[in-house]
């Protein structure tokens, strides 16, 4: 049976390409800057939605749960500092 899945797509502003969708928003919030200052809700909806699955990739490329609770404090308050959380 043919996944469903959709193709990997690139970012908009660079063209990098990404294993998954939470890989992509991290990158294009973090790599690009900050966002217009009125985000809409929906994409704050979004960047908040992808923090658990930012931590969990953190875990798996081998840091423990301690560092990566902080690290991802750390890219959550500049996320909110930017407007985008």
């Amino acid at each position: 049976m043919p996944s469903k899945r959709k193709p990997e797509q690139p970012c908009a502003l660079c063209g990098r390409v990404h294993e998954n969708p939470s890989e992509r928003l991290a990158h294009f919030l973090v790599g690009h800057g900050p966002l217009n200052t009125g985000a809409t809700p929906r994409k704050r909806h979004r960047a908040r939605a992808a923090l658990p699955k930012i931590h969990r990739r953190l875990e798996e490329m081998g840091f423990d749960e301690v560092q990566a609770h902080r690290i991802l404090a750390a890219v959550a308050e500049e996320l909110r500092k930017m407007g985008a959380l």
